[in-house]
């Protein structure tokens, strides 16, 4: 569980402290997964070279062992209460 849900649960001023968790697999073909890695921060701060080395890596690995594409199992969690 989230550090948040204990913390509301114990805290006297809410109530119907509910967790829900939303599973689902995301695919993606090599270049959009590629794409997918430009956004993220890690990526966008490597020096050009080293970025293009390893995006170029990550795109030829999922061409040749994995038919083209990257699924990822990804997680989304929502937690709610009330005010008593």
């Amino acid at each position: 569980d989230p550090p948040i849900r204990g913390a509301l649960a114990a805290d006297a001023r809410f109530r119907d402290v509910a967790l829900r968790r939303y599973d689902w697999d995301q695919s993606y073909n090599a270049a959009e997964y590629r794409k997918l890695m430009l956004s993220y921060s890690g990526t966008q701060a490597m020096d050009g070279k080293n970025r293009a080395g390893l995006l170029d890596d990550i795109e030829r690995l999922a061409e040749q062992h994995f038919a083209g594409r990257v699924t990822r199992p990804l997680v989304a969690t929502l937690t709610t209460a009330f005010l008593k």
